[in-house]
This record gives structure tokens, sequence and C-alpha cells, in this order.
């Protein structure tokens, strides 16, 4: 049976296809993380279903 839950932000990080990117936009991990967190102190909720999208975007054409 397939993992029907959405990755963590962690995991999303850990993705060496999302890495080489963060890396190609000067973008680093805490910058994503220091997001996350402004959005949750805002009471919004940080759109994890569309990094989780792009991920398996990512997987898919890997």
């Amino acid at each position: 049976m397939l993992d029907e839950r959405e990755p963590t932000l962690e995991e999303i990080l850990s993705e060496p296809i999302i890495r080489h990117v963060m890396q190609a936009d000067g973008v680093v991990a805490a910058d994503i993380r220091r997001l996350y967190r402004s959005l949750e102190r805002d009471g919004e909720s940080p759109p994890a279903f569309m990094c989780a999208r792009l991920l398996e975007a990512c997987r898919a054409q890997a």
C-alpha cells in the first residue's frame, strides 16, 4: 500500500532535488523553516500540499 500522507517539511527539505533547487536559488533550509514559522504565527496554514505536489512531479521526471 502506498503512503498516502503528505511528507513533512523536514522530509521535503532532505530531498536531493529540492536541495539542488534551493542551492540554485540561493535559499537555505533555515529560510524555509523561518517562513513556515512566520505563517504559523500569523495563523496561516503553510502550503505543504504544494510542496508535496512539487516533490511528486520532480520524482516522476527523475
